[in-house]
């Protein structure tokens, strides 16, 4: 399986481990000693990454089958015998291509192109060593010809991508997706379906079991009944019944994990007992023991849990070392050990762990390389003795010049009033300076929030930090921003996200200094690991606050309609003051308590005059 582009393989008898990392380089050591014996460099690094990678079963590789015939042996033609010989490794690609490796040779033998048009996922031999399958995201499987790198079948095995792969037979193929399927060879027709996992199946390993029967030739003294299937971030490892009679669609048997499994390795002794190695993504290696004899309730528990972990001291705590790669060595049931690799890729140290049923836990107590490589003798170094020491950091480079000579005691001359400037003349005056406003001082500049950044991120300290981030310029927030050095941008972002928990006010802050970062150093953050489960809980976060943001703006635009109609009610309509009123009569009054009308004769009046003029 590639754990972020990171695949690793032993040869067919263990004493060879072929490694690569996301460079593309592939390289090989010997097991017994841990030295380096091969180093393959693809043309085309970049675009020829490494994701799947399995040895042949070749002539000086091979290791002794638990499963030999006693009589005769039906002897390899010169084609196989030549193909057996060279010692290939197939290397899946990202381009879609297969490079094979000559470990004999030790240079590419070949190269198997225009077949998959996406990824490469896995690769499996065929027990005559001329023939190779291989699967891809583009859902096709390919039976290819290794000696005339030619396409022998190509079918299309799956609407999505085909994951895993594996030879059950010599007429039956195995392949996955989610869902686990078995293939006629001869008619490329589905045989049995199984139910597979819930996410995508990267590793199939088929059981070779001794048959009941006896044959003299070669091949039909083993069979395979069962296989295995690991899923990725599925603590399950199932065992299916693969049977070509069988209808059974669900796994026979389960092995419980503690933690995701990384890499599987599997031997059976002569008494069909299974050994299974399980790497986990978190450097432990569980191991388990059963033999497959109809289904089980319940899931089976590792036998033993090997991982290995420094030698503790006064000066040092004990800390763990990551096993890189683990493979059972079975020789009968009362003897059998675990091939380790731990420590760096870099230079993998191998060692060899005894396996006791009895005991459930096994640690492998190593050396610290880092130390060891560190170790130097600085006797010869000796510390200068400085009296005193300045710091400087940008915009104060260059050191000032003092005011006095030294050795000198003269007093400064105070400038007489025709020699001071009028912004000078206006502060001693008390008058406020025009271009800055009394009682607030310069803004600080970007160069020193850097330093004041950069000292309270590798510090831990939160004073420093907090008066950094009360700037609110938004130009220099842009320049801090691109002056900070990238070894404290991962840093800063975590700090900025944990203080948008805070106050809602700060938050507003954080925002402005959070999208700059975002928006300078978007490649750098895109090369950390681990940057997404940064950023995923603050994604969650803002995904609250946006969950609830609709009601709340419902409840305030009710708040806002009530209150408006009480402030309504609340006021009283005061009549203007200027207001006059046109008339005024009052009741049972004598005739010099009419008060004057000021408005005119009405209309009426004038034609009662009119009449009695008539």
């Amino acid at each position: 399986m590639a754990m972020h582009g990171v695949v690793s393989s032993f040869s067919q008898n263990g004493d060879y481990l072929a490694y690569s990392g996301g460079d593309g380089v592939v390289k090989i050591w010997e097991t017994a000693t841990g030295n380096p014996i091969a180093d393959f460099t693809p043309n085309k690094q970049l675009t020829t990454t490494c994701t799947c990678l399995q040895w042949s079963r070749g002539r000086h590789l091979k290791s002794p089958s638990l499963h030999s015939p006693r009589k005769k042996k039906r002897r390899k033609s010169d084609v196989e015998a030549a193909v057996g010989d060279l010692g290939l490794i197939a290397i899946g690609t990202a381009a879609g291509s297969i490079l094979l490796y000559s470990f004999s040779k030790g240079q590419l033998h070949t190269q198997l192109e225009k077949g998959h048009t996406d990824e490469v996922t896995d690769v499996s031999w065929h027990p005559n060593g001329t023939t190779l399958y291989s699967c891809s995201l583009d859902g096709h499987v390919i039976e290819w010809d290794v000696p005339s790198s030619q396409i022998k079948q190509k079918w299309k095995a799956s609407s999505g991508g085909v994951h895993s792969i594996g030879l059950c037979g010599p007429n039956r193929l195995l392949t996955a997706d989610r869902g686990i399927k078995m293939w006629d060879l001869t008619s490329r027709k589905i045989i049995q379906k199984f139910t597979g996992h819930s996410t995508e199946v990267f590793r199939l390993i088929p059981v070779l079991l001794q048959s009941s029967g006896t044959d003299d030739t070669e091949g039909e003294t083993t069979v395979c009944s069962y296989f295995l299937s690991a899923a990725v971030n599925d603590r399950v490892i199932n065992a299916w019944l693969c049977h070509p009679d069988s209808s059974e669609k669900n796994a026979i048997t389960t092995f419980s994990l503690t933690e995701d499994p990384a890499e599987l390795n599997l031997q059976v002794t002569k008494d069909q007992i299974l050994t299974l190695s399980i790497l986990t993504t978190k450097g432990k290696v569980l191991v388990f023991e059963h033999t497959l004899n109809g289904k089980l309730k319940k899931p089976l528990k590792p036998k033993t849990v090997v991982h290995a972990a420094t030698a503790g001291s006064r000066e040092e705590v004990s800390a763990p070392v990551p096993i890189l790669a683990a493979e059972p060595r079975v020789a009968s049931a009362d003897s059998a050990s675990l091939l380790v690799a731990h420590g760096s890729m870099l230079r993998p140290r191998f060692e060899s762990v005894s396996l006791r049923p009895t005991q459930p836990e096994t640690v492998l107590v190593v050396s610290n390389p880092e130390k060891k490589a560190l170790k130097t003798d600085f006797s010869q170094v000796k510390t200068p003795e400085v009296a005193g020491s300045t710091v400087l950091y940008p915009g104060q480079m260059a050191p000032a010049r003092p005011d006095t000579e030294p050795g000198t005691s003269r007093r400064k001359r105070k400038k007489s009033v025709s020699e001071l400037t009028v912004v000078e003349r206006l502060e001693a005056m008390g008058v406020d300076n025009p271009e800055q406003p009394s009682g607030s001082s310069k803004p600080p500049k970007a160069d020193q929030l850097v330093v004041q950044l950069t000292q309270g991120l590798q510090s831990g300290d939160a004073k420093l930090l907090t008066n950094a981030f009360q700037e609110r310029n938004e130009m220099t927030i842009v320049n801090t921003v691109k002056r900070l050095p990238l070894h404290v941008i991962h840093a800063l972002v975590k700090e900025v996200i944990q203080r948008m928990y805070g106050h809602p006010q700060s938050g507003l802050v954080m925002l402005r200094w959070l999208k700059q970062i975002m928006c300078t150093h978007m490649a750098y953050l895109m090369t950390i690991p681990d940057i997404m489960e940064t950023l995923g809980e603050l994604n969650q976060y803002i995904q609250y606050r946006q969950h609830a943001l609709p009601k709340r703006m419902e409840v305030q635009g009710k708040l806002n309609l009530l209150l408006s109609r009480v402030a309504s009610q609340s006021q009283v309509d005061e009549p203007a003051a200027s207001a006059e009123p046109l008339l005024v009569y009052q009741d049972e009054s004598d005739e010099d308590d009419v008060l004057p009308m000021e408005v005119g004769a009405s209309e009426s009046e004038d034609n009662w005059e009119d009449s009695d003029a008539n």
